[in-house]
């Protein structure tokens, strides 16, 4: 039986192969991280701005970035409208928007009273969204969001959820509390 020898160049070969796995790596980083965004020209520089779409619901319009996908959930109950929005393509973020029928006030909502039962585990803020009254629990780990907005006999819940980076979520929420607005 013949042994077979190694060329002697083989070390070129083990490192030509590992720049072709890091140029692979640097060009899918690159093409996931432009994905979503806008590229747009000022002056000698590039700004990346992202791009948004708009939702208009029964009740509530609001502007939401591209690269979340939308499905309409049924219904139930004192439920108005149901949606969850899921971000792509690493579905780490999710955006549950509910509208409900209520008494005008925060104590007629589970999830709301859950929060409050849980000071330990959720930090409470009083906002201001469209110029209505709202309040934002944040999950003491970054990982939730959730806005509720009375308005009459009508809550919007707005309950934002990653898995993943949480240093984007915050701006996120800003950014569409920024394009709320009641419908009616």
């Amino acid at each position: 039986m013949k042994v077979r020898r190694r060329p002697k160049n083989w070390p070129v070969w083990i490192l030509t192969g590992l720049l072709l796995v890091l140029l692979m790596g640097t060009v899918l980083w690159s093409v996931s991280d432009n994905q979503g965004k806008v590229a747009a020209s000022k002056g000698n520089t590039v700004q990346h701005l992202p791009a948004y779409k708009d939702f208009d619901g029964n009740n509530i319009a609001f502007k939401y970035k591209s690269n979340y996908g939308i499905h309409q959930m049924d219904a139930k109950d004192e439920d108005l409208e149901l949606y969850m929005f899921t971000a792509d393509p690493n579905f780490d973020k999710r955006l549950a928007v509910s509208v409900s029928r209520s008494d005008g006030s925060y104590q007629s909502n589970s999830g709301y009273l859950l929060r409050q039962s849980q000071p330990f585990v959720y930090t409470k803020s009083e906002i201001t969204v469209a110029n209505v009254p709202a309040v934002k629990w944040i999950k003491n780990n970054g990982q939730e969001e959730t806005v509720y907005i009375p308005r009459n006999d009508k809550i919007a819940v707005l309950a934002f959820v990653t898995t993943g980076d949480t240093e984007t979520l915050d701006s996120e929420v800003t950014d569409l509390l920024s394009t709320f607005h009641w419908k009616n």
